[in-house]
């Protein structure tokens, strides 16, 4: 390399590579001064990017980890395994160096799909900087707020909320204390995200609301904060069921956008889209996000997944259906379990949602899932007693009036609202329904019917005869028993018809499939 002096800037030793028109060199330049570059010549370092040959390209991964197309290519056909970054520490192995390698490990693993490994590189290097062995805190553009960002990002990911918080506020006040706009801007959106998946909607709204009053950003990160910000907006919108939610879901990103914020314009959708009672669109949501994207168990992204995906099915009556995404999840999260409930319920299985909440409710809650589980609750108690008890009619109550869970009313049946209406006191109740006005509130949940065996029998025999003659003969039993428990039958399943009955005990999973079963009731 030539016409190099200490005192040239990064972008000038860059316009100096690319006016040799050596792609080595050039690549060589863009790769020892990445972050430079990156922050502060974020064009012309994109420009010389794409320009690299393809062949030169694969020999620098930091460099094609920021070429565009690399988003597409690290989900499908070239992937960038941690190993290939090892050269990008140096001979010396410095502090700093380390710390980049470690932060383009996990990014580079968390663009691929890989979220498990990019959480363990995030670990070794917030490790690396809390013990303040790499960056330069004192200069005035060290990478060490990006650092702190890029690992909250992992974290949010994951759904390590708490942990994400903390990564978001320290890189913040690196931002705030060098007055980098880039920091500050970037990081306050994160940490609104953050309390928006928590349930925190006015922390998340201030945070909003703070970001939105800054400057606009820098070219490198101009497009990720407004994408951060949108998603944001229509999360809160989404649970407030605000007036322009519509507007704020059209403004999102598609759903297989390669960035880190895909988990969350996934659920505003799938939220808004169940709120809307579109459970067919959400199950389309699912299909297009699971398409786009490689969903690990364990994830963030799995647990909301799992969860919507239950939910929908329940929406639509398949409790048979929702019962198999239950026991098909191997690892589930938050989300499922309280999922896990609404089955329950669905099923009439009233033990097991008693053991089911009060297994949700032994560790930390977040303010999004502590309302839920009161909500679930309310809905176990008007299931087993017909009523809802004072204290906890009191703190559904509370719940609706602080406005920010709207949503959550919306998937709470219709029956619930009102028993919890008639423990409230005649201002109390007033406060509640104009807290809630204008949501729409969904059916009655229906409990599983209770089938004596022999209507069971009768009710599988319908599946396999014509004719309720054919019926009594394969069951070995006279026509009039036969009208006779099919009367009983149709009566608790409430239809009218076989079809009907045969597409309702579908729902709840009531048939008698082999004698074995048979003989067991």
């Amino acid at each position: 390399m030539t016409g190099r002096t200490e005192g040239e800037s990064a972008g000038q030793l860059l316009a100096a590579a690319v006016a040799t028109g050596d792609s080595t060199e050039i690549a060589e330049v863009a790769s020892r001064h990445i972050w430079q570059l990156f922050s502060r010549h974020f064009r012309e370092f994109i420009a010389a990017v794409i320009a690299l040959p393809r062949d030169v390209l694969r020999e620098y991964p930091a460099l094609y980890l920021n070429h565009p197309s690399s988003a597409v290519a690290l989900r499908s056909t070239r992937p960038l395994p941690p190993s290939a970054f090892n050269s990008f520490r140096g001979e010396n192995e410095q502090d700093e160096q380390i710390a980049v390698c470690r932060a383009l490990q996990m990014i580079a693993s968390r663009a691929g799909g890989d979220l498990i490994t990019a959480v363990t590189y995030a670990k070794l290097l917030r490790e690396l900087i809390r013990q303040e062995r790499a960056g330069d805190t004192g200069a005035e553009n060290s990478p060490i707020w990006f650092f702190h960002w890029q690992v909250g990002s992992t974290l949010l990911c994951a759904g390590d909320t708490g942990s994400a918080l903390r990564e978001f506020a320290i890189a913040r006040q690196y931002g705030e204390v060098r007055e980098n706009i880039d920091a500050i801007r970037s990081t306050a959106g994160r940490e609104a995200l953050a309390h928006a998946i928590r349930g925190s909607i006015d922390e998340a709204q201030r945070q909003l609301a703070l970001a939105e009053s800054l400057p606009p950003l820098s070219d490198a990160f101009h497009g990720n904060a407004l994408s951060t910000e949108r998603t944001v907006a229509a999360l809160i919108a989404v649970e407030r069921m605000d007036a322009d939610v519509d507007e704020r879901i059209s403004a999102l990103d598609d759903v297989a956008v390669f960035d880190v914020i895909w988990p969350f314009i996934f659920l505003a959708r799938a939220r808004h889209q169940l709120a809307r009672r579109r459970p067919h669109d959400a199950l389309e949501t699912i299909r297009a996000t699971t398409s786009a994207h490689l969903i690990q168990p364990g994830t963030l992204a799995d647990d909301l997944i799992t969860a919507m995906q239950i939910e929908a099915e329940l929406v639509l009556g398949n409790v048979e259906r929702a019962n198999s995404i239950v026991e098909s999840s191997s690892r589930p999260g938050p989300h499922t379990r309280l999922a896990q409930i609404q089955v329950a319920l669905h099923d009439s299985a009233y033990a097991e949602a008693r053991r089911l909440c009060r297994a949700a409710s032994r560790g930390p809650l977040s303010p999004e899932h502590l309302a839920q589980l009161q909500l679930l609750q309310a809905s176990l108690e008007s299931l087993e007693f017909g009523e809802v008890s004072p204290g906890l009619a009191s703190r559904v109550a509370e719940l609706a009036c602080s406005e920010q869970f709207r949503r959550l009313f919306t998937c709470t049946p219709a029956s619930v609202i009102e028993l919890v209406r008639a423990r409230l006191t005649a201002s109390e109740a007033a406060a509640f329904d104009t807290a809630l006005a204008g949501l729409t509130f969904r059916a009655p949940m229906l409990a599983r019917p209770a089938l004596t065996p022999a209507e069971r029998r009768v009710l599988d025999a319908l599946t396999l005869h014509t004719t309720t003659a054919e019926v009594a003969d394969s069951l070995g039993v006279s026509l009039n028993t036969v009208k006779t428990q099919l009367r009983s039958v149709f009566r608790k399943l409430g239809v009218s018809s076989r079809d009907e009955a045969i597409a309702r005990a579908a729902q709840f999973s009531i048939f008698v499939r082999n004698e074995d079963e048979a003989a067991l009731n």
